[in-house]
């Protein structure tokens, strides 16, 4: 089974810096449910006999076994690396040498990456008109890169850092919160979204019904009739400018 599931799971292939975070977290939910996880942490030591002791059938077994449940572990490795980082691991002898030299060459610990990161997530806005899914997952995974390194933003701060983030519009919703609402930031999230899905439904409903009026306000940023955020000139007039 866990051959099967070694061969045929897609993981992305490390190959920079950048990919390190993810391929990480992937790689070692694949070797887990693969139960191969223990060989490649260094958990699961390869059974010896001790000085002196006459190796015997079932000892030669265990042995044996070990070697093979190493060797698919380290296979699963190499099998999701690029051609460049092979170079790196083709001559180590098992799963957990492997592993702790791609740590050592692309774990970045450093302060720069962390000031780096840091510096991402505060300085990250958020505008009326762009995704707020795509953006929300871009924060979260800023800081899953931040916890990787060592580091963490505790819930309130990072609610607070996300709702400082969003427009001027959205002033009223984000004033709504107290301090008992941000302890918890999936929560937060979730309330952000459902306050995006409102907006969206209400705009939908303004712009149906000046469209069969034939009135209504004029975008802004075009001079046509409609709202910014469904103006289809909205995104070329911004990078235009």
């Amino acid at each position: 089974m866990s051959s099967e599931l070694v061969t045929r799971a897609k993981v992305q292939p490390l190959d920079t810096v950048e990919d390190w975070s993810t391929w990480e977290t992937q790689m070692e939910d694949l070797l887990w449910e693969a139960k191969l996880w223990d060989y490649v942490s260094g958990k699961k030591k390869r059974p010896v006999p001790v000085e002196g002791e006459t190796v015997t059938a079932q000892k030669q077994a265990e042995m044996d076994t070990w070697d093979e449940r190493d060797r698919t572990a380290l296979s699963a490795i190499r099998l999701r690396v690029s051609k460049r980082v092979m170079k790196l691991i083709k001559n180590v002898r098992t799963s957990h040498d492997a592993w702790e030299k791609l740590k050592k060459n692309f774990e970045t610990k450093g302060l720069g990456k962390v000031l780096e990161l840091k510096r991402k997530i505060s300085g990250s806005r958020y505008s009326d008109g762009e995704d707020l899914d795509e953006w929300l997952q871009q924060m979260a995974e800023l800081r899953e890169d931040l916890i990787s390194l060592g580091r963490d933003i505790p819930d309130d701060e990072f609610s607070i850092t996300l709702l400082a983030a969003l427009p001027d519009s959205w002033k009223s919703f984000t004033d709504s919160f107290r301090d008992e609402d941000i302890l918890d930031a999936d929560r937060v999230q979730g309330r952000i979204r459902e306050h995006a899905r409102r907006l969206q439904a209400t705009d939908s409903a303004l712009v149906a019904k000046q469209k069969r009026s034939g009135t209504g306000p004029l975008c802004y940023k075009c001079g046509k009739p409609g709202l910014k955020r469904d103006c289809p000139n909205h995104e070329r007039r911004k990078s235009a400018g």
